[in-house]
């Protein structure tokens, strides 16, 4: 009798999750989803800040200030009949600016407001500019060096790498890169173990002189595969994508060539073949395919959280956390972005810690595969 091997499981897996056309669209939508979303909203963010080189304000008592008048139209500020902003420069600002006093100007405008925001900042800027200029010219006029005044300043300098300013947008990246791994499995683990034991077909197929561990090996490949190709595309269409946007008013850019995206792909690989082997686990547990990908769905939110938390704590990374999944995968990807280097052991327990959990995965689905009530769906 015939002795069916993995790659007959692989290729019949492969063909069944091709043939579902909506599934794979649904995959490629969300995978691109990402991406796509993050170049619109920065795109939308440089726009504005290019913008705003005119900023209109409604401008009350410009003749007692024609001095800041000019200031205000040098930087482009238009004094118009309607605006967001409105400043009003006081009916005595001559004579207190003739007295050495301090003078206030008003700048009234809605700061709940977003659209408000920019342009209130900007004009309140060129006023204290103005302000601390008139400052050092009353301190010489005194004979006192503008010196005196500020005793101590700040001298900030960045110690950041070049490659590192891009660390703000691939730390939401990252996430996206993480997530995608899961995703690209969910799907095909679902189908391939849930799905065949409604269809009854799963049965069939294990009573068939073929080994518990092959079947669950054959499945487990061919959900690995649509895992790493799910991350590939992520990270091929986000380096794609944000090549052709313009960053530059957003202090942010893309700082993942195409070698360092290799490098990516290379280390997920084995959180790709984890959450094959999980969700394989899962669905295997779960009674009915809506079960499974209700299940999925719940256990996909997990490394998402994870993620999301290591990068608002902004957490120290520990040799250790390299050994757990999702852990030690966005440490890397932070690492890679800020030009830093693995050191052998960092790589070793990236690689291995996954693995060998992935191993045990496997045992534990193929150890299900011999068990009547998960075979049959039997109720407990």
């Amino acid at each position: 009798m015939r002795l069916f091997g993995w790659r007959a499981i692989f290729e019949k897996e492969l063909k069944d999750n091709l043939r579902d056309l909506r599934s794979m669209v649904v995959l490629v939508a969300f995978t691109a989803f990402g991406p796509s979303f993050l170049a619109v909203s920065q795109t939308l963010m440089a726009e504005r800040v290019k913008g705003e080189s005119d900023v209109e304000v409604v401008l009350r008592g410009g003749e007692h200030a024609p001095e800041l008048v000019r200031r205000f139209e040098a930087h482009d500020i238009r004094p118009v009949e309607k605006a967001d902003v409105e400043v009003i420069i006081p009916e005595d600002y001559e004579t207190r600016m003739a007295r050495g006093e301090t003078i206030r100007v008003e700048v009234i405008a809605d700061r709940s407001r977003l659209g408000a925001q920019g342009p209130t900042q900007r004009i309140e800027r060129v006023i204290q500019t103005y302000g601390q200029e008139l400052g050092v010219l009353r301190l010489l006029l005194r004979g006192v060096p503008p010196s005196v005044a500020r005793p101590v300043v700040a001298d900030p300098k960045d110690a950041a790498k070049p490659q590192a300013r891009g660390a703000v947008l691939m730390g939401f990246l990252a996430i996206y890169f993480l997530f995608s791994a899961f995703i690209g499995s969910m799907g095909v683990s679902a189908d391939s173990a849930a799905g065949e034991r409604e269809r009854s077909s799963l049965e069939v197929l294990l009573a068939q002189p073929i080994l518990p561990q092959t079947v669950f090996v054959g499945k487990w490949l061919c959900a690995t595969l649509f895992s790493v190709v799910s991350v590939i595309f992520t990270i091929g269409l986000s380096r794609l994508v944000f090549g052709l946007m313009p960053l530059e008013g957003t202090g942010m850019n893309w700082s993942l060539g195409w070698i360092e995206g290799l490098g990516v792909v290379l280390f997920l690989g084995p959180l790709c073949g984890f959450a094959s082997a999980l969700q394989l686990c899962v669905s295997f547990w779960a009674k009915t395919y809506k079960a499974a990908s209700m299940s999925l769905n719940m256990l996909n939110v997990i490394p998402m959280v994870l993620a999301f938390g290591i990068m608002l704590q902004e957490i120290e990374p520990q040799t250790w956390m390299y050994a757990v999944p999702v852990f030690g995968h966005q440490q890397m990807l932070v690492s890679m972005v800020r030009g830093e280097v693995l050191s052998a052991v960092q790589a070793l327990l990236l690689m291995g810690g996954t693995s060998l959990l992935t191993v045990a995965l496997i045992g534990v689905g193929t150890f299900m595969l011999t068990q009547e009530k998960i075979v049959f769906g039997q109720s407990s």
